[in-house]
């Protein structure tokens, strides 16, 4: 975008006169500019204005600033800039503008209170100008040239000069014979949609380029898009004079066509949510024989879900946390279904799983009289249980932590792992990927946990877990977390270094951070205790020495235990995230 122009701060802006501003702006400006300038009666009007217009071409580099386009020439936003007695003289000043995104919206403005013949000079100076900034940067950005296009389009409807002849309707027409190409992009689709209801040429043969063009969405994988331009293909369709059911037909099956592949780029929850959004179609398409067939289908797919949760039925009630999961995330928002997750990721209480495993041990008569080795799926044994004498009670909490740990990582992570899955299905399957990626967003910035250098390794981190690819997910996360607690530590002024026999500064690593009695008051003695079994303890999970060395497997670092080792971090980035806003 380096035709865009910029301009001198405003502060300084302001403090110059007209005179100096012709003479030192960096915008294309020439002497002609004088003699109009000096003609108006109020000079500061006049420069606010002329700010403004600079400001508003600075405000088409942004994607969010160029949404409001349409809305450039309202009295809301022009009242306080420009006088009435004053439009002629600036009118005057138009032609010489050479910048033709500074003309668009300098006569875009004039010609709103602009009356008679310079009203309509003025509009169409803006239409022409208009189109003329979107030929410019269509090689840039499609959404930028687009709603320039739709710009000129409104104000040729508003002046009724809307037709066959006029110019908007040739370039309408031009973009979508030569713009939309091989590789069509989601701002085409709004082109096509505006062709079809204002009638722009031949309708046959637009809905005839919606439906090749979706089929290049189809290719790329690029669902929604193929289903929001079919979308419009048959609504519009109704409208042809010609015979139009078997074309009618052929796009409603292609639409639900595009659902069940969408269906199939997903896990089983997700899948069985398309499934239900593609029957619900096929109803009020009034296609029976679709129906039953995407019926049966959604029958398998729940089929699967329930066996793939018999797994974690019988350590917890599966049923009522799936319920559960459901009544929290299901019809919510993305931010209510973000925090929702919150809750369904679960911190382990550390008294309570102390209580539960001495309980457990007392019932067990071999506990006491001898060790148990914990052997990984090599065969090596990684960790040793030694019997419970009770005689040392330091030695025998010592060893009862490693049996709860223990028990925590075979059972407890596995499940509620799985859980989690369930939930981040969910909530991909009825948000976008962008609304997700925002709030994200939302959730990061200014979060007292994540050092500022450090953003886009939890960014990318937390978005491949939403996404199904937890391997690249926690990669990126895990060793973050090690990081971020050094970071709060040292922000509060305590020393995170340790000096060795060698007389040389070593950082201290996660497990000796976890026992660090500040770490302890800051994060609470339960989520270090849940740190502690998944990422450090032998014989826990184990997961960041592991995955650090490289012992895991590709399945092992996809498994439901991994889901939980990445949930846990996302919890306490959710939590600081509510200190933050506390704060504020």
């Amino acid at each position: 975008m380096e035709d865009f122009v910029k301009i001198p701060l405003l502060s300084n802006f302001i403090k110059m006169d007209i005179r100096s501003i012709v003479n030192n702006s960096r915008i294309p400006v020439c002497e002609e500019y004088l003699p109009s300038f000096e003609k108006i009666k109020d000079p500061n009007i006049t420069i606010l204005f002329f700010i403004y217009i600079c400001g508003l071409t600075l405000d088409s580099t942004s994607r969010d600033g160029l949404v409001n386009l349409r809305h450039i020439g309202s009295k809301k936003t022009d009242s306080i800039f420009i006088l009435e007695e004053d439009i002629s003289h600036l009118f005057e000043y138009i032609p010489f503008i050479c910048d033709t995104d500074i003309k668009a919206r300098i006569s875009d403005i004039v010609w709103i209170k602009a009356k008679n013949r310079v009203r309509i000079a003025a509009a169409h100076i803006a239409i022409k100008a208009y189109i003329n900034s979107a030929k410019k940067i269509s090689k840039y950005n499609k959404f930028y040239a687009a709603q320039r296009l739709f710009r000129a389009a409104d104000i040729a409807l508003k002046i009724k000069k809307f037709n066959k002849k006029s110019i908007v309707w040739r370039a309408i027409l031009n973009w979508i014979q030569n713009e939309i190409n091989q590789n069509p992009q989601d701002d085409d689709i709004g082109i096509l949609e505006f062709a079809l209801r204002k009638k722009i040429g031949n309708a046959k043969h637009i809905i005839k380029r919606c439906i090749a063009i979706s089929e290049i969405f189809r290719r790329q994988h690029n669902y929604t898009s193929e289903q929001n331009l079919l979308q419009i293909a048959i609504k519009n369709i109704a409208k042809l004079p010609w015979k139009t059911n078997s074309l009618l037909n052929y796009l409603q099956r292609r639409m639900l066509s595009s659902i069940e592949e969408q269906a199939k780029s997903y896990g089983p929850i997700g899948e069985a949510t398309f499934l239900k959004t593609a029957i619900t179609k096929a109803r009020a398409y009034k296609l029976t024989e679709e129906v039953t067939r995407l019926h049966k289908m959604l029958l398998n797919v729940q089929k699967n879900i329930e066996n793939k949760m018999d797994t974690v039925r019988f350590s917890v009630d599966a049923t009522h946390m799936l319920s559960k999961i459901d009544s929290l995330i299901s019809g919510k928002n993305i931010h209510e279904s973000i925090r929702a997750l919150e809750s369904i990721i679960p911190i382990l209480n550390k008294d309570k799983e102390i209580l539960y495993t001495i309980e457990r041990c007392k019932k067990c008569i071999c506990s006491s009289i001898i060790s148990s080795d914990i052997v990984n799926a090599k065969g090596k044994t990684i960790a040793t249980l030694p019997p419970l004498k009770f005689d040392n009670p330091k030695e025998e909490l010592e060893n009862i932590a490693d049996r709860a740990f223990h028990h925590i990582a075979l059972f407890y992570i596995p499940v509620y792992g799985e859980f989690i899955c369930y939930a981040l299905e969910k909530i991909t399957s009825e948000h976008s990927k962008e609304e997700i990626s925002n709030e994200i967003e939302n959730i990061l910035n200014d979060n007292f946990f994540i050092p500022n250098d450090h953003y886009n390794f939890f960014k990318n981190g937390l978005m491949h877990g939403i996404y199904n690819d937890i391997a690249i997910g926690n990669a990126l996360l895990v060793p973050q977390l090690e990081n971020s607690i050094r970071h709060r530590l040292e922000l509060s002024g305590h020393i995170t270094s340790k000096i060795n026999y060698r007389q040389i500064q070593e950082e201290q690593d996660l497990n000796k951070l976890l026992d660090n009695k500040f770490v302890i008051e800051m994060l609470s003695s339960d989520i270090c205790f849940t740190l502690k079994a998944i990422f450090t303890e032998k014989a826990g999970l184990n997961f960041r020495n592991h995955l650090a060395h490289g012992l895991l497997t590709y399945s092992e670092q996809s498994s439901s235990s991994a889901y939980y080792a990445w949930g846990i971090i996302f919890k306490i980035i959710l939590l600081f995230s509510r200190l933050k806003l506390q704060s504020c």
